[in-house]
């Protein structure tokens, strides 16, 4: 269950709502045990469910945001690192690469996610994604282009 919470936090950007959709996520595995016929990796399987409830919350808490107030950054990432355990420098790297990962498209954001954060391998990331392998390699190379410029072109001399 931390493999699917750290990932969900990772996209949501907040760490509490990470751990409502790790619970439901698992519970909905639990309820359709037997329903589930094996087709593959059962990890692909589980990333999948993950992916599709991390954008069907986004898409909610973007029609949400769009009826109240606009949330900013610093209160998306505030709920993934917690304070007490890293040094200050670290908090803050953490918030910059957290923050450079908000800002990629949701489609960026997911393949990077699943081939460097939870190691996965590029047919198994296609497989979740729904698309060629060729695409979800363009899609973690731009995505990485995009975060190393944002982060090396954020520090100061």
């Amino acid at each position: 269950m931390p493999r699917v919470t750290k990932y969900c936090a990772k996209f949501v950007g907040l760490l509490s709502t990470a751990e409502e959709l790790a619970q439901e996520i698992f519970l909905q595995v639990w309820l359709r045990r037997t329903r589930y016929r094996p087709q593959g990796k059962f990890v692909v399987f589980l990333f999948t469910l993950a992916r599709h409830r991390c954008l069907n919350r986004l898409r909610d808490d973007s029609r949400r945001r769009r009826r109240d107030l606009d949330v900013g950054i610093d209160g998306l990432v505030a709920g993934v690192c917690p304070p007490d355990q890293l040094d200050a420098l670290e908090r803050e790297r953490q918030r910059r690469v957290q923050a450079a990962l908000l800002g990629l498209s949701t489609k960026l954001r997911e393949a990077v996610l699943l081939r460097f954060d939870q190691g996965l391998d590029y047919p198994d990331v296609a497989r979740i994604l729904g698309c060629c392998e060729s695409t979800t390699r363009s899609r973690v190379r731009l995505a990485m282009e995009r975060l190393r410029s944002d982060l090396v072109g954020g520090i100061s001399p």
